[in-house]
């Protein structure tokens, strides 16, 4: 059983900087498992039902910005007091959300598209992150 150390770390020290390149790995990584996921998901909704297509792209693309907000937000608070990390990274999570919702109703009320396909589309990069920590975690116990 993990226990979580009651001391808090020190916001100069070196190890935190020493995540950046991780972080950075994980987010390439993940940038390419959604790259897959795009392609795979438009391939057989085109062989299905071609008239999502667009709708489909526009919910990962949604997803995809989603995800990339979250990715900011973590590597600037690295360098942050965790005080003013915890700040931020709450402000920063409300105003990803005010913009992927506004995002996800635009899509579905102005463009008129298909609502399903919009979150089967928005859910692709969370199916591929999650795909992507059980492959990262799997290498990493070997």
């Amino acid at each position: 059983m993990y226990m979580l150390q009651s001391k808090s770390m020190d916001f100069k020290d070196p190890g935190r900087k020493a995540a950046l390149p991780v972080i950075n790995s994980v987010r390439l990584k993940t940038f390419l498992l959604n790259v897959v996921f795009l392609v795979a998901g438009v391939v057989i909704s085109f062989l299905f039902y071609p008239q999502v297509v667009a709708a489909f792209t526009m919910g990962f693309a949604i997803g995809m910005l989603s995800q990339w907000l979250s990715f900011q937000a973590l590597t600037r608070s690295i360098s942050m007091e965790p005080e003013r990390a915890g700040i931020f990274i709450m402000a920063r999570f409300y105003v990803r959300f005010a913009i992927v919702v506004g995002l996800l109703i635009l899509s579905v009320w102005k463009l008129g598209l298909n609502p399903l396909a919009v979150i089967a589309g928005f859910s692709g990069p969370l199916c591929a992150t999650i795909f992507g920590s059980l492959i990262m975690t799997r290498e990493a116990w070997r």
